[in-house]
């Protein structure tokens, strides 16, 4: 007896894996960085920041033209920057990265 007869509900494995492979290479959706970082990120503690915990844009709105500008979908091919120090210029190149 075959484990179809046995078990009638049983999915073919192929599918399973065919389904688990186009789901894993599935091209994710167009954001740009200060997107994903409002949805994604989190400050730890540790860094020492006067806001740990998730990423707002809110707080820092001057950054999100340039994560922007860093996005795949922009035509910019050079950003720069000129802040005071300790701006955030580091978390824009974290943010990117992520």
């Amino acid at each position: 007896m075959s484990l179809r007869e046995r078990f009638p509900g049983l999915t073919d494995a192929r599918l399973l894996v065919a389904a688990a492979l186009a789901a894993a290479l599935a091209v994710p959706a167009a954001i740009t960085v200060s997107e994903w970082a409002e949805k994604e990120r989190v400050v730890p503690a540790e860094t020492g920041s006067s806001h740990p915990g998730k990423w707002h844009n809110a707080l820092t709105p001057y950054l999100v033209e340039p994560m922007n500008c860093l996005s795949s979908a922009d035509p910019c091919s050079d950003v720069t920057l000129k802040f005071s120090a300790q701006s955030g210029k580091s978390e824009v190149g974290v943010n990117w990265v992520g």
